[in-house]
């Protein structure tokens, strides 16, 4: 090969090598600021979250899902809940009720409002569904912040409201038509409907009415942890959904 040729041959080589690595560099660098980049985000979107989505958190959005799911296999059938109510009578000693994970309950009336609730949804019909409503919903995650970050349970707000003027912030109705469900330290589903269903300590029963109520066609569902880790859930309902112009 020539002397001239050679050196064209060499040269050319040289070239292609340093541009093959540049391009690698280039590339490595690229996905190196694509992933620092992915990094930010996820930070930022972290920094992003709402309190009101921290608190329905620990409990999830899947136990929302199955505490509707729980009140509407109960609406469907309410005769056939008196079978779970019998079987829960064994788990009382006096006014002690102890769960089949080991935890306690002290109650006020013992097996009376059992039996009480067996009697009354042994003549019940069956009911329409409850539709999931996202106005609600906010509603009831309202008063679970509230009550998680003021430490109380009541139906009665920090600020004095009651559940109408919660649930007129985002609906047009009236208080008749409006109803709301606490439950604190039950672990799930179908822990939190049957208790509803005893209603113990109430003497007018409010928690069964709103699950045995033919009026009410809307509910929306809040869970979440008040500050010493004990689950909470909150349901409102309403016979409709018209939203609030405000």
């Amino acid at each position: 090969m020539p002397k001239t040729a050679a050196i064209l041959f060499t040269l050319s080589l040289f070239s292609l090598s340093f541009a093959f690595n540049f391009q690698i560099s280039a590339q490595v660098k690229s996905n190196a600021s694509a992933t620092g980049e992915v990094a930010k985000d996820k930070d930022k979107k972290k920094d992003n979250v709402t309190p009101e989505t921290k608190i329905d958190k620990p409990l999830s959005q899947s136990l929302n899902d199955e505490i509707l799911k729980e009140i509407n296999l109960f609406r469907a059938n309410p005769k056939s809940y008196a079978a779970y109510l019998t079987d829960r009578k064994s788990l009382y000693n006096e006014n002690i009720l102890t769960l089949e994970n080991g935890q306690k309950i002290v109650t006020f009336e013992g097996i009376a409002a059992v039996d009480d609730a067996i009697k009354e949804i042994s003549i019940s019909n069956s009911l329409k569904p409850f539709i999931l409503s996202a106005e609600l919903s906010k509603a009831a995650k309202d008063h679970l912040a509230d009550m998680s970050k003021n430490s109380f349970f009541s139906h009665k707000g920090s600020d004095g409201n009651m559940p109408d003027f919660r649930i007129r912030r985002y609906l047009n109705i009236s208080q008749s038509e409006i109803r709301e469900n606490l439950a604190l330290d039950r672990k799930n589903a179908r822990e939190i409907v049957l208790g509803w269903l005893i209603d113990d300590g109430s003497a007018k029963r409010g928690n069964r009415k709103s699950l045995l109520s033919p009026t009410l066609n809307f509910i929306g569902i809040a869970t979440g942890k008040t500050k010493d880790e004990k689950d909470l859930a909150v349901a409102t309902f309403s016979s409709n959904n018209l939203k609030s112009a405000n």
